[in-house]
């Protein structure tokens, strides 16, 4: 195949930046507000409501800090493992 120079076939794996951050102020607000706030979900065992909604409020505003943002990413991961696992 000489489409692709060997430097690049042959180089180490590397991994790429997904604007997933950004997303959670704009399209998947609606989606992380329906996860996390859902009756159903597995996380109001774990944590109270009203923390929730504070992370949720934290992480989707469009000048949300990096850790906020992580923080409500890493709750959602957490949400649909469960979902996955527990069900």
């Amino acid at each position: 195949n000489n489409r692709l120079p060997s430097t690049i076939v042959n180089r180490p794996k590397q991994g790429f930046p997904v604007p997933v951050y950004g997303w959670l102020s704009d399209k998947l607000c609606p989606w992380a507000k329906d996860m996390l706030l859902d009756n159903n979900a597995y996380l109001n065992d774990w944590v109270k409501t009203d923390i929730l909604h504070k992370i949720l409020h934290q992480g989707t505003q469009p000048e949300a800090d990096l850790p906020s943002r992580h923080r409500l990413w890493s709750l959602l991961i957490l949400e649909i493992w469960m979902r996955r696992w527990l069900s």
